[in-house]
C-alpha cells in the first residue's frame, strides 16, 4: 500500500489506485467508491455519454469483479451517473456498458430494482 499513499493518492492517478486494490486484494470500499465516482465524473465532462461507456468497459474488463471494481458499488454508481446523462444518451446505454463489461443482466435488475425503491421512498 506504499505506492498508493506515495504515488497513486497524491498524484491522481485513479486507475492505478484500483489497480494496486486489486492487485492488494484489498478491501477499501470507501476509496474505491470515490475513485469510480471521480473517474465517472471527469468522463462526464465529455460531450458524449460514448466516452462514458468505453471507460465503463474498459475498467470492468480490466478489473472485473474483484475489491477494485465491487459490482454493488460500479452498478450502482454507473446508474446514478446516467440519470445525469438521460437526455443525451440511447435509452439502455449504461446497463448494454455494464453488460459489455461483463456484469450479468441479472445484477444489473436487481441494483435498478434497488434504486427505484430507494426514490420510491423519498
Amino acid at each position: 500500500m506504499q505506492l498508493y499513499r506515495d504515488f497513486a493518492a497524491p498524484f491522481r492517478l485513479y486507475e492505478e489506485i484500483l489497480l494496486i486494490i486489486k492487485t492488494a486484494d484489498k478491501s477499501l470500499p470507501d476509496v474505491v467508491a470515490t475513485v469510480w465516482t471521480t473517474i465517472l465524473q471527469q468522463v462526464i465532462g465529455s460531450p458524449k455519454h460514448d466516452a462514458v461507456a468505453i471507460k465503463v468497459v474498459k475498467l470492468l474488463q480490466r478489473f472485473g469483479d474483484s475489491e477494485a471494481a465491487p459490482l454493488d458499488v460500479v452498478v450502482r454508481l454507473l446508474y446514478e451517473q446516467a440519470g445525469t446523462l438521460a437526455p443525451y444518451g440511447t435509452p439502455g446505454w449504461a446497463s448494454k456498458a455494464l453488460s459489455d463489461g461483463g456484469v450479468s443482466p441479472a445484477i444489473c435488475f436487481e441494483t435498478l430494482q434497488q434504486l427505484v425503491e430507494i426514490v420510491s421512498r423519498v
